[in-house]
């Protein structure tokens, strides 16, 4: 067994003997082994030519198969190509080379092994789930926890609850679906046995579009995550990153700025457990380093999306690092917060993103997705406001042209 040498950091503490699950890939425990090359990555014919080529087997082809005969060595080599017996022809099946990835989402694969316990309906109807925390950040480390976020396309009486018969205000009122949230959801299995915990925030569709209308920073940073961070999309999904743009507007400079104070006071007030990582990390460094990060973050994050209209959540993931390791002393932090708060100022009052949100827009988006999923809205009794003061002025001027008919 060969032995690999892998440059670590300084502080870099792991047990002896024991494999560090940062070496593993994460999405081992969501695949499926290809059944036609049984983890080879050749067809049947490929690895039957392969067994020739070695002398495993008696050579059965009339062309010898040498280095002076490239189109036998070429498919020996790619070997992709696998016999469908229903077709009768050839057909590409095996599309990597150890692995094929199953398309079935974490959510499906947790209920399956009773550790997450959504609403029964919340599987087969998720529009759009992205990984985010540390992960998406580009800060994580081994140990970090699984965060997803994304919104859900709830059954159509929470969204439109007259088509259940039910009347706004009147008797006893169903519970709304909102969210679903559930936290340290520890999957035993995954990464070959050490284990992952999973987080999630899934959102009612209606939900989410509220907030970002108000410009949550989390919820922005859901579909300004990395492309690769993304889970699952559907069409619907696919709609609202793709309009991201629209939810932007000055008021996330009020709502960020808030949220970075509040880090910037948990940084040396809030207590953590006794015992637990934070509390090793504030006996460390004399601050909470991993507050200290998400003020930067936050920071940095308004000062991009108020001077581009767009964002980069990893583009400053390097300073964030070395902040979450304590390399940065907290004087040194609250002193560039400082200097931040005047330039995110000067931004806010220089930034061409409107004053408020475009509520028309973005309600125009949401009635777009919605329909997507649920089909037609008009019959559903649902009549968009602009078309029916469209209709009224149209009869007010068919009753003002034809006044002298119809008589004062």
């Amino acid at each position: 067994m060969s032995l690999n040498l892998k440059r670590v950091a300084l502080d870099f503490v792991w047990p002896l003997d024991k494999r560090w699950a940062g070496y593993l890939n994460p999405w081992e425990s969501f695949v499926v082994e290809c059944m036609e090359c049984g983890r080879t990555g050749y067809s049947p014919q490929a690895r039957e030519m392969s067994e020739q080529w070695r002398g495993v087997v008696p050579y059965k082809g009339k062309t010898p198969l040498t280095m002076q005969n490239p189109m036998g060595f070429e498919k020996l080599r790619l070997g992709t190509l696998c016999w469908d017996h229903k077709s009768q022809t050839k057909k590409r099946i095996c599309k990597t080379k150890i692995w094929r990835y199953n398309d079935r989402m974490i959510i499906e694969e947790l209920v399956e092994k009773n550790i997450a316990h959504p609403p029964r309906w919340l599987v087969n109807n998720c529009a759009y789930l992205t990984i985010m925390g540390s992960l998406a950040y580009g800060t994580s480390s081994d140990s970090s926890d699984y965060d997803v976020y994304g919104f859900v396309m709830p059954p159509l009486s929470i969204v439109f609850p007259h088509t259940a018969g039910e009347i706004i205000g009147f008797g006893r009122q169903k519970e709304r679906f909102e969210q679903w949230q559930e936290h340290h959801c520890l999957d035993k299995d995954a990464l070959a046995g050490a284990g992952r915990s999973y987080d999630f925030t899934v959102f009612n569709i209606v939900k989410f579009f509220t907030l970002l209308m108000e410009n949550n920073i989390n919820c922005l940073d859901a579909i300004f995550t990395p492309v690769n961070c993304v889970l699952h999309s559907t069409k619907v999904g696919n709609l609202v990153r793709e309009n991201r743009r629209i939810f932007l507007h000055k008021g996330l400079y009020h709502k960020t700025l808030g949220y970075a104070h509040s880090q910037l006071h948990k940084m040396t007030i809030k207590t953590p457990l006794n015992g637990s990582k934070r509390d090793a990390d504030i006996q460390k460094n004399g601050f909470d380093t991993k507050f200290a990060m998400h003020l930067v973050r936050l920071s940095y994050e308004a000062e991009q999306l108020l001077s581009t209209g767009d964002m980069d959540i990893q583009r400053d993931r390097e300073h964030l690092k070395a902040i979450r390791r304590g390399e940065i002393a907290e004087k040194e932090i609250r002193d560039w917060f400082s200097i931040k708060e005047k330039t995110l100022e000067k931004l806010y009052s220089e930034s061409k993103l409107p004053h408020s949100p475009d509520e028309g827009k973005i309600k125009n988006l949401l009635l777009e997705c919605l329909e997507h999923h649920y089909g037609s809205l008009d019959k559903m009794g649902y009549v968009q406001p602009d078309a029916a003061m469209t209709a009224l002025r149209e009869i007010k001027a068919v009753l003002e042209k034809n006044r002298s008919i119809l008589g004062n």
